[in-house]
């Protein structure tokens, strides 16, 4: 479901997306979940973070997901790209599991996760655009400076946050921190998240605040009114850093080095763990 030009927390991650409308189903009484928009999430010829699901039948995300899964990427022709990659179930502090599938794709075109459940094969299609369609800001480029809201300056953004009770990374602007300190900023609303991921992610984030101090935490909303969003839905206007970033779906979380470029991306989702290890990466 597409909210005001995103993908609201991955395009419904709870059902399996095929960009290749010609792709043969599986036999399997289970599926796998493409959890993301691949086509802003990977660039051609770089490393690159996927989150797949193991569903069942209907798409919704199972609670039996194996411990491990191992993976072979498969081009448009079914020649294998990269085998035997080994990716742990993480679901540590959420509700539901995933696996970060990470890879790097020769050039833009169509592919496919390929992996076994329970002795069945299971696939997912995706998608690799070529990089100058790619508009949301990725590792190695810098995070443009856009004011964000402040509980000092809201910048006509009502509520600053749609969590209950508030968040509390609302106090420092992006544009005060951006390039002095690392920064981490999350795009993500809780009040108007289709698959209510957006608060457990944000609250890990909360959380993990306090570990690294080192670190300025920012939390942006994806709406600029949710009374309009009540109104108007996915029509609804979306904050300025959202359109400044042109961001295709959230949750995304922006690690971004003390130089102002973004050092790494976590799309949609991210367990405890995961986050951990980025921010660690991020002050190493």
């Amino acid at each position: 479901m597409v909210v005001g030009g995103l993908a609201a927390c991955g395009d419904d991650d709870d059902g399996a997306t095929d960009p290749d409308p010609s792709s043969e189903p599986t036999e399997s009484d289970r599926v796998l979940v493409l959890m993301s928009d691949s086509g802003s999430s990977l660039v051609p010829g770089e490393p690159g973070r996927i989150p797949l699901g193991v569903g069942d039948a209907s798409g919704a995300l199972v609670e039996d997901a194996p411990a491990t899964l191992a993976f072979t990427v498969q081009d448009v022709d079914g020649n294998p790209v990269e085998t035997g990659i080994e990716v742990a179930r993480r679901d540590a502090g959420l509700p539901r599991s995933y696996y970060p599938l990470l890879l790097t794709t020769p050039e833009p075109g169509f592919y496919r996760a390929v992996t076994e459940v329970d002795g069945s094969p299971v696939d997912a299609a995706f998608e690799v655009r070529a990089v100058e369609e790619i508009a949301i800001p990725r590792p190695g480029q810098p995070l443009p400076p856009t004011p964000t809201p402040t509980v000092g300056d809201p910048r006509c953004v009502d509520p600053i946050c749609t969590q209950e009770p508030p968040c509390p990374l609302h106090e420092v602007g992006l544009e005060s921190v951006l390039g002095t300190s690392p920064t981490a900023v999350l795009v993500s609303t809780p009040a108007f998240c289709q698959t209510a991921i957006c608060g457990p992610v944000l609250d890990l984030f909360v959380e993990a605040q306090a570990a690294t101090p080192d670190v300025t935490f920012i939390h942006v909303e994806v709406y600029e009114s949710a009374e309009e969003v009540e109104a108007e839905g996915p029509e609804a206007t979306l904050a300025p850093a959202v359109a400044a970033w042109q961001l295709p779906y959230e949750p995304c979380l922006f690690l971004v080095a003390a130089d102002g470029t973004v050092a790494e991306r976590l799309d949609v989702i991210y367990d405890s763990d995961e986050l951990a290890e980025a921010l660690a990466r991020l002050t190493a």
